[in-house]
C-alpha cells in the first residue's frame, strides 16, 4: 500500500518557502550591483526541480496505493485543478509564458498525467516499474531536451526527466541497498559534472547538480523528520504548498504590479520587505487553515 512520507512533504515545504523567498526578493530588489553578482548561485539551483522530483515520488506512491481506474481518476482530478490554478495565475498576474502549460503549476498537472500513463503502460508491457528503468529514462529525456533545444517553459521532456528521478527514488525506498545505490548514482552524477556547470545557459551538468541538491535535501529531511518543530513546520507547508503559492502570487505579486514597484528597493530594504511579506503569507495560511478547521467542526456539531 502507498503511504504519506513526512520527509517528502518536508522537501516540498522547503522548496515552496525557498521559491517564495527568492521570487519575492528578486521582485523587490533593484540593486543588481550587489544582488546580481551571486544571483545564480542562490536562485539558479532551482526550486522547480525539487517540486518535479517530489511530484514524481508522490505519483509513484499513489500508483502503488490505487487500482488503475481510481488512480487515473485521482491524477485527472489533479490535472484539472492544477491546470485551472496555472491558467488563473497567468491571467491574474499577466505572466508572459510560452504555451498553455508554461506556468509551473499547470505544467506539473500536465506532466503528472503523462507520467501516470507511462507508469500504467510500463506495468502492462513488462511490469517495468523498477527504479533503474526510470533512472535511465530520466537521463535519456534530459539529453533529448538538451539536444532538441525545446524552448517552451517547463516542456514535458524537461519536467518528466525530473519526475522520473522521483519515481526512481520512490521505487527503491523500501530496499535500502537499491535506494542508496540510486541516491549515490544520482547524487555523484551531479557532483561529477560540477566543473562543467553553466548557470547562465542551464546545461545538462547544471540540471544534474539540481538533482544532486534535491537528493541532498531528501537525506537531510530523513533525519530532520525525527525533530519536532522543523518537521511540523516544513511538512505543514509541504501539504499546503499549492495554496501558499497562490497566496504569494495572488496577493503580494499583484500588489507589486498595481503599484509598479518591481525592482524598486536596495538590497537590504528588499530583504526586510521579503521577510515581512513571507511572515504575512505564513500568518494568512495559518489563519486559513484554522478557519477551515473551525468551520468543519461547526458543521460536524450542527449535524
Amino acid at each position: 500500500m502507498g503511504e504519506r512520507l513526512i520527509y517528502v512533504d518536508m522537501v516540498r515545504g522547503l522548496a515552496c518557502l525557498w521559491m517564495v523567498f527568492t521570487q519575492l526578493f528578486d521582485a523587490f530588489c533593484g540593486d543588481y550591483a550587489r544582488w546580481g553578482g551571486d544571483y545564480a548561485s542562490i536562485k539558479y539551483v532551482e526550486w522547480v526541480p525539487s517540486f518535479m522530483v517530489v511530484a514524481g515520488f508522490s505519483i509513484k506512491l499513489m500508483f502503488e496505493k490505487y487500482e488503475t481506474k481510481p488512480f487515473l481518476k485521482k491524477v485527472l482530478s489533479r490535472f484539472i485543478k492544477f491546470t485551472f490554478v496555472g491558467w488563473f495565475l497567468i491571467f491574474w498576474c499577466q505572466f508572459n509564458v510560452n504555451g498553455l502549460f508554461g506556468e509551473v503549476v499547470s505544467a506539473i498537472g500536465l506532466n503528472l498525467l503523462i507520467a501516470a500513463i507511462v507508469l500504467i503502460g510500463f506495468k502492462k508491457v513488462a511490469n517495468w516499474n523498477g527504479g533503474y528503468t526510470f533512472m535511465a529514462l530520466s537521463f535519456i529525456l534530459l539529453f533529448l531536451n538538451e539536444t532538441l533545444k525545446w524552448a517552451e517553459s517547463f516542456n514535458p521532456l524537461w519536467c518528466l526527466s525530473f519526475m522520473f528521478f522521483g519515481v526512481t527514488l520512490a521505487s527503491t525506498r523500501n530496499d535500502n541497498k537499491k535506494f542508496w545505490l540510486a541516491t549515490l548514482v544520482l547524487g555523484f552524477t551531479g557532483l561529477y559534472f560540477l566543473p562543467s556547470v553553466d548557470f547562465a545557459s542551464r546545461n545538462i551538468p547544471f540540471w544534474c547538480l539540481n538533482v544532486s541538491f534535491v537528493i541532498f535535501l531528501l537525506i537531510i529531511m530523513l533525519e530532520l523528520q525525527k525533530v519536532g518543530l522543523p518537521q511540523k513546520f516544513l511538512a505543514y507547508f509541504g501539504r499546503h504548498s499549492l495554496f501558499f503559492y497562490i497566496l504569494h502570487f495572488g496577493i503580494v505579486w499583484k500588489v507589486l504590479m498595481i503599484f509598479n514597484a518591481f525592482d524598486s528597493f536596495n538590497y537590504y530594504t528588499s530583504f526586510v520587505f521579503t521577510v515581512l511579506s513571507m511572515s504575512l503569507l505564513v500568518l494568512l495560511e495559518l489563519l486559513r487553515n484554522k478557519t477551515n478547521t473551525y468551520m468543519e467542526l461547526r458543521m460536524h456539531v450542527c449535524r
